[in-house]
């Protein structure tokens, strides 16, 4: 452990989405190649609690490292220090520490409560704060009992009004691609790891020939941090996806993320909805020759190849079973069937026209949320067997086709997607002039 080519440290087997894993944990001097360590990361108060027991477990590896008053929460073996959550504050309180008062407030962000220390001065008159949806960053405080919830808390560094339902809809999505990006073990590549190795035996040589004094194991690890990004290959999202924890934004600070089926289903859907109007496509074409769809399918399989022996056959079978798949699914909704093998038959036509006259209709009217209802959309389209979730993915689609042509008159729009009994979705429109119905 006492040096960077001793880079695992400890391994923890945990049990991970239904399954067993063997986790490494990397030696501290190598924590600063985390994208998550010197950055702020969104979290879920949920997810923040089910990890603390793991982060307490493997903290004292750390300990001579890391300040004392700083809590790493480890997702896997991603080491994040400096968290951000957003809810609605239901709550405050004061407590004196040190002959210092500090205010507390109760923040419930739908997955789960959490006490956050701020500062007086930071959060300014605390009753103005209840029933406000803020943003607040920091790190959790370690001296806090598993058991006592009420005692595990974070730190506020920055706190911030939520203004909007965009940015609070902004914020969600963005938690949710670091919570996908952060559920996969986070591994050193191979160029780092022999660079280390080989600045370890370099130095080791020089201290045997000359009384020079070695690098040290924190100068080795900087000189390769460049190549430590050992993820699959993936988008990237840039700008304020990622916050950076120091007041000078860094050049590149960047967040990456893997796609996923759900994105390649919308992004499918949207191709066949612009091709709603024809009676058949080429089955081959969507796979093949559009070069959107193709490059998500590509970036899937590369992550989805070793999940099932099915995918084990290559990469371009595991896109064709892919695709397959998703066509099996469209075709028991009823939305396209398939003519032979070599042709698909699409019936998104009167479901494009039956929602896309709807919206029109809401704009029309500046209407602040709209109603469509399950049955009438079965009824009307003549496919009775779609169900509720997809009716929403369908609608999800065509608002994002159609609104982006109104960006003179929608500002954000949001789906309030209630469950097959209620009957019904709401679509609620943020208007860039006030006069809403």
């Amino acid at each position: 452990m006492g040096t960077c080519a001793d880079h695992i440290v400890h391994y923890e087997t945990l049990d991970e989405a239904g399954r067993r894993i063997v986790v490494p944990f990397f030696h501290p001097t190598l924590l600063v190649l985390s994208e998550y360590f010197d950055n702020i990361t969104n979290c879920f108060i949920k997810d923040i609690r089910q990890r603390l027991a793991l982060s307490r477990r493997v903290g004292h590896l750390y300990q001579r490292y890391i300040p004392t008053q700083q809590l790493i929460v480890w997702y896997l073996n991603h080491p994040v220090r400096r968290i951000k959550v957003q809810g609605c504050v239901v709550g405050y309180g004061w407590h004196r520490q040190a002959g210092v008062d500090w205010m507390f407030l109760h923040i419930d962000d739908c997955t789960g409560l959490m006490w956050c220390q701020c500062d007086e001065e930071l959060a300014g008159e605390a009753t103005a704060l209840v029933g406000r949806t803020v943003a607040v960053s920091g790190y959790m405080n370690p001296t806090g009992r598993i058991d006592r919830p009420s005692e595990l808390y974070l730190v506020v560094e920055h706190l911030e009004y939520v203004v909007g339902l965009e940015s609070e809809i902004q914020f969600w999505e963005v938690t949710m691609l670091f919570r996908r990006q952060l559920g996969y073990v986070w591994e050193l590549g191979p160029d780092l790891l022999n660079g280390l190795y080989s600045a370890r035996r370099k130095a080791a040589v020089e201290a045997d020939g000359a009384p020079r004094q070695a690098p040290t194991s924190e100068s080795n690890c900087g000189d390769d941090a460049a190549s430590c990004k050992s993820l699959q290959p993936a988008a990237s999202i840039e700008g304020s996806a990622y916050v950076p924890c120091a007041p000078v934004a860094r050049a590149a600070t960047t967040v990456t993320v893997r796609y996923t089926m759900n994105q390649y289903k919308d992004a499918l859907l949207a191709y066949f909805f612009d091709c709603a109007g024809q009676q058949q496509v080429p089955y081959r074409r969507p796979l093949a020759e559009v070069l959107v769809l193709s490059q998500i399918l590509h970036a899937v399989a590369l992550t989805r190849r070793g999940e099932h022996d099915a995918f084990s056959a290559g990469l371009e079978k595991t896109k064709a079973l892919l695709y397959d798949s998703v066509l099996a699914q469209f075709c028991t909704m009823g939305v396209l069937s398939l003519e032979g093998s070599d042709q698909i038959q699409l019936h998104l036509l009167p479901v494009k026209e039956h929602i896309v006259a709807r919206i029109d209709t809401w704009l029309k009217l500046h209407v602040r949320a709209g109603k469509l209802l399950y049955h009438q959309v079965r009824s009307t389209c003549g496919l009775p067997q779609m169900s509720a979730p997809f009716i929403v993915n369908l609608t999800k689609v065509l608002l994002r086709q159609h609104i982006s042509q109104r960006t003179e008159l929608v500002d954000s729009w949001f789906l309030d997607a209630k469950s097959e009994e209620r009957g019904y979705l709401l679509v609620r429109f943020n208007y860039i002039n006030s006069r809403i119905c």
